[in-house]
């Protein structure tokens, strides 16, 4: 009688030491990722939620997305495409010049209004005009919408 294996990536779960459990997720490219929860059910409920967002091709890096990687993902696949060089070249001078030096470190998950708005307003007293600032908010609504949109 041979045992039941599972298959490749499909993941397992087990009940830790501190009664929680913890489901494991083989990724692409060889990582894993680990998902907690207090029951059993809840942590297969969570592994099933992450085999349907990789099916769905949403990624379930372990590393938090920045505001800095989500501009550069923006760029790339987004705004080359589908726009003209120069534009492209506009708006990766505004990312690179104006937004990554002041909150491209910050967790997107975990930036606030306020941050934002101190953005903005270390723009207008380093002395840029207005519209600028105006163009530098467009930019990253863009970003934030399309963000929305991939999940």
């Amino acid at each position: 009688m041979s045992t039941k294996r599972r298959g490749h990536n499909e993941g397992s779960v087990r009940q830790r030491t501190d009664g929680t459990s913890e489901a494991r997720l083989g990724l692409p490219g060889g990582k894993r990722k680990s998902l907690y929860g207090k029951t059993r059910r809840e942590v297969q409920d969570k592994l099933r939620a992450a085999h349907r967002d990789l099916d769905n091709g949403v990624g379930l890096s372990s590393e938090p997305l920045t505001i800095a990687r989500l501009l550069d993902q923006w760029l790339g696949a987004s705004v080359k495409p589908s726009v003209r060089l120069k534009t492209h070249e506009g708006y990766e001078s505004i990312v690179r010049v104006r937004m990554v030096p002041h909150t491209g470190r910050n967790s997107l998950s975990r930036i606030t209004p306020l941050e934002v708005q101190a953005l903005f307003a270390d723009l207008a007293t380093s002395g840029l005009f207005n519209w600028s600032i105006h163009h530098t908010h467009r930019v990253l609504h863009h970003a934030c919408t399309q963000d929305v949109l991939w999940g």
